[in-house]
């Protein structure tokens, strides 16, 4: 229904028209308006009474209509106060938090408002000092722990997706095992590596062939070159054996904690092959050969290798020899071998002087024998050890006592010299070298005194020590275990006392997606408001989001009103934090944490992209606020009875109202509230109730047919508490509210971080007359695509545009019976639940049942214009580059832009040829040389580029401008 106007010619057409006939008809008129006449008088005073009436006369459909709607009983709707959230500041060294009540007051200096603009809040509100400082998300499924943020401040330098697995992989499964003896291996050795489940039940075979794929996990060892991969890893039984290749470094003795131990680290690279598991018992056995000694010392002289005499060519009682290795002989408890290739070499005695021969007459046959030769051989040596204070016996008996006696003169044979390392086993410096020793010491010798003869000296080569663990060997002295970002570090005495064993790596629990949000302080108190800021809303149906807290029974469910919809729309988190929040350990940090847990698993194990919350901002101690711009309390007195009484308050845009009626009672100061009815006609005789014109501020009350009629007689027996505000002014920027109207505890300030929105003035007679007479059109039923758009801006005035498709659903696929309406705002705040609330009793039901029927938002594209263009002259390149921008940004207003000024109807998209024409409206341009469009949408993944053809053909989308590239040159002459 559109406004009916008849055609308006101002005074000065009139008057032109006049003297273009004036001069036919009288010619002696003088038409010069610097020589006027009296015709050319007459003809002005003429003029301006006909355009007069020609206004007036275009009127009369206006006031027809007026009169039409005002007889049919239609109103103006009253203004709408702006709304949004206020973010209150703590001084960081705060005991305790604040409580602020509703309606506390806050100042904000607007731009284009005379004075500060205030506003209150909605709700109360208890400020905490708690702050939340950092955000993990876990995904048991995948095994996944991601640090969404390690420093959760108010604003994020870029959004932050949730229940998104793009970031980078946390999880970790490690366990380190420390022994400063078993593990103290340089040379060639292997490692067994024993786990037992229970009661002495060894660990599946199929878990040890998983832990020996070099692909599921992998051992190491840490030297000083690093962490060293073993040089083979197998299943030998029922244990795991490590073997360490002879060219491969030596252990470092280093380990955690500070400790100076041998570290041994197995990591986890694939949970499926090698699954987690509980270990009551770990046992090390290792097994060495080959070792040489680590220094070889005897008769005063340092060895090295090849063939030495150990005592000396020519040994002598209590000469010592000294075998060292520290690798071998620091093993206490193990069985110890030497093994060496003794042979014997015979050395003369020095020659002494010769008795000369007593020659005699008469002579025996002996005088003339030679003095007979000896062997001076070694017959017992003692093996001893130093153990911390001395040497004692290595042996209690005479066990390998003769092992040094000559035999079979030249025989090179082998020795073995068998023992079980001491516990107290020490190292002692002999000569330069600092380490464990055994030694032989000679303690009897034959033939020592002998005068002639040979010494059988013992010669040793290829001495080599071996070692190895009777039994299961030992338990590791230290176990470390690194799973789910979490570190544990147990002694093998704390292990064998305890009952349920380790967890060998130690999976996440839970399987479902589940952010976990960490408090150095913890929020207890309340009623604590936390904002949530989304990038966008989803208009997916998400699942369930569960709150938990840590207590002192673990997590445990909060009850709170969640206002974000499941972390799909921006909105508030109320909740009284519980007393018993425990501090607790995840992910290595020491805090109060809440957890969100995707309890329907609609974000856990989806392969199809899906649409996730990308979190623009999180706010501590926020709540909701509104423009208010005054507050009033007047008093009315009814002098005598009177039906249909109206009163007229000093104000109008009437946002809330309280109405008071004085009780008849003696001594007593009582008031009775009456209650706000939309139409008087609707109440009953005796209903104490008003209606109130909240545009004009017109109070209305009853006749005793409809409505009570107030007492009179009573001196001010009416008081009318109320308060004003509204309008389009009052949509503040973010950050202008920063004023408190009152000092509130610790507090310190506070401010938007939103820009408020929903700010309307008054309904315009012109804007009421299209509603109304939409409304006698539709009649409250939505049948065509139209009437769906005229209800929804009936339901939400601040909507700037509406689109109803037909056929198609929310993603904007064809689909018979579904209707999707497209909404859209400046600001991108759509209530959608308001929408659906009023369209839900004007539609057809059987949509609603097919749940067929989505209110949706745009697709918002953001097009991005590179230009160039030339110019004829220098001076013309700054000016030509603002007008170009100010031109394309102009046209691609999606409220006010295109070619008429109307905007972007939903659906529509520039293309490159449009740009170029307006460009063309500039005239200091020569020549447009290239103009194209590029493309910015906000996916699943967030922010990225798309192709023009597939954005501009969705039949949801609306383009809005973005920054522009524009290049200008000089045309050449």
């Amino acid at each position: 229904m559109s406004e009916w106007k008849l055609k308006e010619r101002t005074g000065k057409d009139i008057l032109k028209k006049i003297g273009r006939t004036a001069a036919s008809y009288t010619p002696e008129w003088n038409f010069d308006p610097e020589h006027p006449d009296i015709g050319y008088a007459l003809s002005v005073v003429y003029a301006d009474m006909l355009e007069d009436t020609l206004r007036q006369t275009g009127r009369l459909g206006y006031k027809h209509q007026l009169a039409l709607f005002n007889c049919l009983g239609a109103d103006l709707k009253e203004a709408v106060s702006a709304g949004g959230y206020a973010v209150f500041q703590m001084s960081g060294d705060a005991p305790a938090g604040t409580g602020i009540p509703a309606y506390a007051g806050m100042t904000g200096e607007l731009k284009g408002e005379e004075g500060p603009v205030q506003f209150e809040t909605q709700e109360d509100l208890y400020v905490t000092p708690a702050r939340p400082v950092c955000l993990y998300l876990t995904n048991g499924e995948q095994d996944r722990i991601s640090c969404l943020s390690e420093n959760l401040s108010q604003e994020f330098l870029e959004p932050l997706p949730l229940f998104r697995d793009k970031e980078e992989n946390l999880q970790c499964h490690e366990f380190y095992l420390a022994h400063w003896e078993v593990l103290d291996i340089r040379g060639e050795a292997g490692l067994e590596l024993r786990f037992y489940v229970r009661e002495g039940i060894p660990l599946d075979r199929k878990l040890l062939k998983g832990m020996a794929d070099p692909e599921a996990v992998r051992f190491t060892y840490l030297s000083e070159e690093g962490w060293q991969e073993f040089d083979r890893v197998s299943v030998l039984s029922d244990c795991l054996l490590l073997r360490k290749g002879r060219q491969q470094p030596p252990f470092q003795k280093t380990g955690p904690e500070g400790e100076e131990t041998c570290v041994l680290r197995c990591q986890n690279l694939d949970l499926q092959k090698a699954p987690p598991f509980q270990a009551e018992e770990i046992w090390l056995r290792g097994s060495g050969s080959r070792l040489k000694p680590q220094y070889l010392y005897g008769a005063s002289t340092e060895y090295g290798e090849g063939v030495y005499f150990p005592f000396g060519e020519r040994p002598n009682l209590y000469e010592e020899l000294y075998f060292g290795s520290e690798e071998a002989l620091g093993k206490r408890g193990a069985r110890i071998s030497l093994r060496f290739q003794l042979g014997f070499a015979k050395i003369p005695l020095e020659a002494a002087e010769q008795t000369p021969v007593e020659w005699k007459w008469i002579m025996k046959r002996s005088d003339f024998r030679p003095d007979p030769e000896y062997d001076i051989t070694i017959e017992e040596v003692i093996w001893e050890y130093y153990n911390g204070s001395g040497w004692s016996r290595l042996f209690p008996g005479k066990e390998y006592s003769d092992v040094f006696r000559a035999g079979s003169h030249g025989l090179e044979q082998q020795k073995t010299i068998t023992f079980c390392c001491p516990p107290d086993m020490a190292p002692i410096l002999v000569n330069s070298c600092d380490t464990c020793y055994i030694r032989a010491r000679i303690l009897k010798m034959e033939n020592l005194y002998k005068l002639k003869g040979n010494y059988i000296a013992p010669v040793i080569c290829e001495a080599e020590f071996s070692y190895d663990y009777e039994g299961d060997g030992k338990r590791p002295e230290l176990i470390f275990l690194k799973d789910n970002l979490e570190t544990q570090l147990r002694r093998s005495a704390d292990l064998a006392e305890e009952e349920k064993g380790l967890h060998i790596f130690a999976d996440i629990k839970e399987k479902e997606k589940i952010l976990y949000m960490g408090f150095e302080t913890p929020p207890v108190g309340g009623p604590i408001r936390m904002l949530w800021q989304f990038q966008e809303r989803l208009f997916e149906e998400p699942g369930s989001i569960s709150w938990e807290y840590y207590g002192k029974k673990g997590f445990r469910e909060m009850n709170l009103v969640d206002e974000t919809c499941n972390l799909s729309c921006t909105g508030l988190v109320t909740f009284v934090g519980a007393e018993d929040f425990q501090k607790c350990r995840f992910f290595d940090r020491e805090l109060y944490w809440i957890r969100l847990r995707d309890e329907s698993g609609y974000y856990t194990g989806r392969q199809k992209k899906i649409r996730r919350p990308v979190l623009q901002a999180l706010y501590m101690n926020a709540a909701r606020i509104c423009h208010m711009e005054r507050e009033e309390t007047e008093y009315f007195t009814l002098d005598q009875y009177e039906e249909d009484c109206t009163f007229s308050l000093m104000r109008g845009n009437v946002s809330k109202i309280q109405v008071q009626i004085r009780k008849d009672q003696d001594d007593q100061d009582e008031w009775e509230t009456w209650e706000e009815i939309g139409n008087l006609s609707d109440a009953a005789y005796d209903a104490p109730v008003y209606e109130i014109d909240r545009v004009a501020g017109i109070l209305r009350f009853g006749n005793g047919v409809r409505g009570r009629v107030p007492p009179f007689g009573r001196e001010e027996g009416i008081r009318v508490h109320y308060k004003c505000g509204g309008g389009r002014g009052a949509n503040a920027e973010a950050g202008q509210i920063q004023k408190l109207n009152q000092t509130w505890g610790f507090v310190t300030g506070v401010n938007n971080p939103q820009p408020l929105f929903g700010g309307l003035d008054p309904e315009t007679p012109k804007e009421a007359l299209r509603r109304c007479g939409a409304t006698l059109r539709h009649r409250n039923r939505a049948v065509t695509a139209r009437d769906y758009e005229e209800l929804a801006l009936e339901a939400c005035r601040g909507l700037q545009k509406v689109r109803c498709f037909g056929g198609r659903n929310g993603a904007g696929e064809q689909e018979k019976g579904a209707v999707t309406l497209v909404a859209y705002t400046e600001d991108g705040r759509v209530d959608t639940e308001a929408l659906l609330r009023y369209l839900r009793e004007r539609m057809e039901p059987g949509i609603l049942k097919r749940s067929q029927f989505f209110v949706v938002t745009p697709v918002i594209v953001t097009v991005q214009v590179h230009a160039r263009v030339q110019v004829g002259s220098f001076q013309d390149i700054f000016q030509v580059k603002q007008k170009v921008k100010k031109q394309i940004r102009a046209f691609l207003n999606p409220a006010e832009g295109h070619f008429h000024g109307e905007g972007w109807r939903i659906g529509q998209f520039p293309r490159a040829v449009q740009i170029q024409n307006v460009l063309k409206e500039i005239p200091q341009i020569v020549r447009i040389e290239k103009v194209y469009l590029t493309a910015f949408v906000n996916g699943p993944e967030g922010r990225q580029e798309a192709e023009l053809k597939t954005v501009g053909a969705h039949p949801y989308v609306l383009p809005v401008g973005g920054e522009h590239e524009v290049l200008v040159g000089v045309l050449e002459t």
